[in-house]
């Protein structure tokens, strides 16, 4: 049998089974910096190679810091930068809010690294994807099957 999942069905699973200390250090966010995360995590994972961090990965040296600090660069001059300067008449919030938001997309640009680095190992015995495998196997807002 097949199950669609949102991502509102996703996000509170996790919250309900998340530990009572993980709770507790969860922080809210506005609607506004939720739109901004998830348009920045689209745009990473998207069709537009401008803007695709695994075409950005692939463009260079096979070192994990190096694809790091070069994606969470891209990410925020060419992503988040950009609409934060858009948005700023709208974000009087807290600067807090903007620094969890970071947060945030540098722990989505460090788990996009991970899956980068183990799908397309230079040892082609354990590769399990190719950088064209990769962009197509991860793109947001599409239905979630299982």
């Amino acid at each position: 049998m097949t199950v669609a999942l949102s991502v509102h069905y996703v996000r509170e699973h996790i919250r309900h089974s998340a530990s009572s200390e993980i709770k507790s250090i969860a922080r809210p966010s506005s609607a506004l910096l939720g739109r901004l995360f998830h348009e920045v995590a689209a745009d990473l994972v998207g069709v537009d190679l401008r803007t695709n961090g695994f075409s950005l990965l692939e463009t260079l040296d096979f070192d994990r810091e190096v694809w790091r600090t070069q994606l969470l660069r891209h990410a925020y001059d060419r992503l988040l930068g950009p609409r934060l300067a858009r948005d700023q008449a709208r974000l009087q919030e807290p600067s807090s809010g903007i620094l969890h938001l970071w947060e945030a997309i540098q722990s989505l640009c460090g788990w996009l690294v991970g899956l980068a680095w183990t799908a397309v190992r230079p040892d082609k015995h354990k590769r399990t994807l190719s950088w064209t495998g990769l962009r197509t196997s991860f793109q947001a807002e599409v239905p979630l099957e299982a």
